[in-house]
């Protein structure tokens, strides 16, 4: 983590909120649908939203690297800066 991303809406937020509404939708429809004897549709109705909010890391619409090149680039800046320290002693 010796990067910092830079400020902005985080995408991860948007994806929980995406979450917490769809069950909050599930739970509202909880009722009529109990009362029609089919309470399990709210679970399916929670749980495909779930699964939609899968686009985003299946896609990589993080814009997160793979693990190799966030090590390089961590490496390469460690260097960076080591070598700026030392010409300045």
């Amino acid at each position: 983590m010796r990067r910092h991303p830079g400020p902005g809406p985080s995408l991860v937020i948007w994806i929980w909120w995406f979450i917490l509404s769809a069950t909050i939708v599930a739970a509202v429809i909880q009722g009529p649908l109990s009362d029609t004897k089919l309470p399990q549709v709210d679970l399916f109705v929670a749980g495909v939203a779930q699964l939609l909010s899968t686009v985003f890391f299946v896609l990589n619409w993080y814009g997160e690297g793979t693990n190799n090149e966030e090590q390089l680039t961590d490496a390469l800046i460690a260097k960076r800066d080591l070598n700026h320290a030392l010409r300045e002693h």
